[in-house]
């Protein structure tokens, strides 16, 4: 067996530096930084001559130097009369709180600049009101070990 620390998420904590929007979270998606792919393709490329793919030419991919963060999708138990989506706020420092593994007193946290951009509500009859959020992440995150 691995000696890797497995965990789940519960304790993670969202903190919006400048509005102070909190919000009941049942989950997080979509923390992912994607790199870009350059194609490098160029006339003297060569053509393949192995069996099945003779006479193909293969695109060469090459590893570029810019990154995304993508969006980061929360799913929150929704109130309506909190009345408080900062759908309208402006940038602002938002940060991730994980939970510490086992002898450390703080867990790592992941920051960046970033929106709400999208809100939207699932309001069914026979269960919780939950939403959706978007936060856009805008430039480079930063992350803290936890300690």
């Amino acid at each position: 067996m691995s000696s890797e620390v497995v965990r789940s998420g519960i304790g993670t904590a969202i903190t919006f530096g400048t509005s102070g929007f909190t919000a009941r979270v049942k989950g997080y998606t979509d923390l992912s930084v994607e790199r870009e792919i350059l194609d490098g393709t160029h006339m003297g490329t060569a053509v393949s001559t192995t069996a099945p793919f003779t006479g193909l030419h293969f695109r060469e991919k090459c590893p570029g130097d810019l990154a995304t963060v993508g969006d980061l999708q929360l799913d929150i138990i929704w109130d309506p009369d909190a009345n408080d989506l900062p759908v309208a706020g402006a940038e602002e420092v938002i940060s991730l709180q994980f939970t510490p593994k086992g002898g450390d007193s703080t867990g790592p946290v992941w920051s960046f600049n970033g929106f709400v951009s999208k809100f939207g509500a699932s309001i069914p009859h026979d269960g919780l009101m939950t939403g959706d959020i978007t936060l856009v992440v805008n430039g480079e995150p930063t992350w803290t070990p936890g300690a």
